[in-house]
């Protein structure tokens, strides 16, 4: 098989046959690709090996996070009872742009962050 390659004005040219014309070689730029980390996480979670893979080119997505995902309280029904009051969900949200926060919601109640012995007291009280 013959193949020659030659560059004149730093552009390459290759031709295939001895006497055949000579195309411009057009070289792969680097592949850009965009994905999410949710999707990535799916592509992995179907077979072991692609999750290797994946986790070779985006360790940043299975790196396990400090933070807290409130997402999960956003989905869960959820009632607080204080004494003789209670009120629930959705007062508790989370937040489209934040998912590391949630909000304490309600037109009835204030809500307070008082710190106690290295601890955080969430402390809500009627209006």
């Amino acid at each position: 098989m013959f193949y020659e390659e030659k560059t004149i004005d730093g552009i390459t040219y290759y031709r295939t046959t001895p006497n055949g014309e000579w195309k411009e070689l057009q070289k792969q730029n680097n592949m850009n690709i965009e994905t999410t980390p949710e999707l990535i996480l799916e592509a992995a979670a179907k077979c072991p090996q692609a999750k290797e893979a994946l986790k070779t080119l985006f360790p940043k997505v299975f790196e396990k996070s400090k933070e807290f995902d409130c997402y999960s309280l956003a989905k869960t029904p959820l009632v607080w009872e204080i004494g003789e009051d209670s009120f629930e969900h959705p007062c508790i949200g989370v937040h489209h742009k934040n998912r590391n926060a949630f909000y304490l919601g309600s037109n009835d109640w204030d809500w307070k962050l008082e710190k106690q012995d290295g601890l955080l007291f969430l402390i809500p009280t009627r209006k």
